[in-house]
């Protein structure tokens, strides 16, 4: 079952209007916007043009490799991540090339993560979330 207020979440980040989202989540408890963010994070995609502009964005890509990305022509700075995974090259190539959407949990995305030392906050900006900010005076729960 969806939770109501992911909807909104996913509405208001497909448009990307930050500020909503961070209002929204301002009166959920710590544990619900755990829960949120797990959610998010389980639905969160980009398109594979949007995903390589981040990935240059952060310094993974050059210009020239983000371009090829986002025609669907394999990276090599993603090779190094299939071991983690233990996912075949061949696989992997194929998967890339008929990718439209990169999901954000994604299990060659999780590698690469790691093995390029991003941080899971880091990806989630790649992907459009932002951490709400608490009012003063108030308080996590």
């Amino acid at each position: 079952m969806t939770m109501p207020y992911l909807n909104v979440t996913k509405a208001v980040l497909a448009n990307a209007n930050k500020v909503k989202v961070r209002a929204l989540l301002l009166d959920v408890p710590a544990q619900s916007q755990e829960q949120l963010l797990a959610r998010w994070r389980a639905e969160a995609s980009l398109s594979r043009a949007k995903f390589c502009i981040a990935l240059r964005a952060v310094g993974l890509l050059s210009d020239t490799s983000a371009i090829e990305a986002a025609k669907g022509v394999w990276p090599e700075a993603f090779s190094y991540a299939l071991a983690e995974i233990g996912m075949d090259i061949i696989e992997a190539q194929i998967i890339w090339g008929a990718a439209t959407i990169i999901m954000r949990n994604d299990p060659l995305l999780e590698a690469m993560r790691i093995q390029v030392g991003l941080t899971e906050e880091q990806v989630d900006a790649m992907f459009g979330w932002t951490q709400p900010q608490q009012q003063e005076g108030t308080e996590n729960v």
